[in-house]
């Protein structure tokens, strides 16, 4: 997972000015051929799940995996926008086919607890922050230099996963098919959508309201606050585990609203100090890090051998309010960053009671031997 996320890290801070440097795309075109990865793949990954569902998940990440060599290999050797564009946008396929189908191992393995999922965020948090690293070192060499890196993390990936065995399906008397009641799944997907339409700002809209309040301080300032947010995300992971996740789950997920909540209003409304900025990047990681597993936690106890990937995929819709919040976001600070900051700060509070009515309809659907007892403990 970390390798994976490494590697992706890596090239996708690239993609836009290979775009434009290498076939004169403009801005906003190579911004759209970039962010429809992210559509592709959040789109399409209850098909992914199926599928998944069907070969099995191994099989699945290896067919993933020799998908993207071969992807990033092509763009290492692409010659005209169409064909670049045409190889960006299978990225998003070569995600529909991974992700559903490594969350479905996840379910199969995790104790109930959750900390699988904690696991995988904290790997992301750690790709997030070594990808652009190992980009910058690679950028004399050029955008093609990364697509040869990402070629070959995914290649060793695919030889080391011949030792992967998948292993005999936990039994599960009773478990269900995908009869889950469709209002629950709407709910954890609400949550999840309202989650990155806040979430979303801080890498995006943020940098306008610095720039903004803060100019000419304010590109700097925003760096310092993407710093703090990359530093602080696993360290605030390891802590809240020690600590935070010993508390009943609805008392985590009011602790996680309240410090998102507070964050926001520090980041986008309160009157410009940096040290504002600095406590609110503060209080923005320990929400995200108590929220960003809330949905594949709760999902995963609905989880039966027989639905675990389209249940992982779908919930995954949650993921295209990375592209509704940017635009709300810009549209918002256009009129006032104290009309963004409100906004932000109500999507915010909404997310407690959206979790308490769909806890109650998760309890109601999860099946009997699906996991073990929940104790509200995540």
């Amino acid at each position: 997972m970390g390798l994976s996320a490494t590697a992706l890290f890596a090239l996708l801070p690239y993609l836009a000015l290979y775009l434009k440097q290498q076939f004169a795309l403009s801005n906003s075109a190579a911004g759209l051929v970039v962010g429809s990865i992210a559509l592709v793949s959040s789109g399409g990954a209850w098909a992914g799940g199926m599928l998944a569902d069907r070969l099995g998940w191994l099989p699945m990440l290896r067919l993933a995996a020799a998908l993207y060599v071969l992807v990033f290999a092509a763009l290492f050797a692409a010659r005209s926008a169409e064909a670049a564009i045409g190889l960006i946008l299978l990225i998003g396929l070569c995600r529909l086919l991974m992700e559903p189908a490594l969350k479905s191992a996840l379910v199969q393995y995790d104790d109930g607890s959750g900390r699988l999922f904690k696991l995988r965020y904290m790997s992301l948090v750690g790709g997030a922050m070594l990808g652009p690293l190992l980009a910058t070192a690679m950028a004399p060499y050029g955008p093609q230099s990364c697509f040869s890196l990402a070629a070959a993390v995914f290649a060793l990936f695919l030889a080391t996963s011949t030792r992967l065995r998948a292993g005999p399906a936990p039994a599960r008397a009773g478990a269900a098919p995908l009869a889950v009641d469709r209002w629950a799944m709407a709910g954890l997907i609400a949550l999840g959508f309202v989650f990155f339409l806040v979430f979303s700002q801080y890498e995006s809209t943020l940098s306008l309201r610095l720039d903004m309040a803060f100019a000419p301080e304010g590109g700097p300032l925003y760096r310092r606050a993407l710093f703090v947010n990359a530093a602080l995300a696993i360290p605030a992971m390891y802590l809240s585990d020690r600590t935070i996740a010993k508390l009943p789950m609805h008392l985590q997920v009011a602790i996680g609203v309240a410090a998102l909540t507070a964050a926001l209003w520090l980041l986008f409304g309160a009157a410009p100090a940096q040290w504002c900025v600095d406590l609110g990047a503060v209080l923005f990681t320990l929400g995200e890090v108590i929220l960003f597993p809330l949905p594949d936690i709760a999902a995963a106890r609905l989880a039966t051998n027989e639905n675990r990937g389209r249940l992982m995929g779908l919930v995954d819709l949650r993921y295209l309010g990375f592209f509704a919040g940017p635009a709300m976001g810009g549209a918002l600070l256009d009129h006032s960053a104290t009309l963004l900051a409100s906004v932000l700060c109500l999507l915010a509070l909404a997310i407690f009671p959206i979790y308490l009515l769909n806890e109650r309809r998760l309890q109601a659907q999860a099946p009997p031997s699906s996991c073990p007892p929940h104790h509200d403990r995540p």
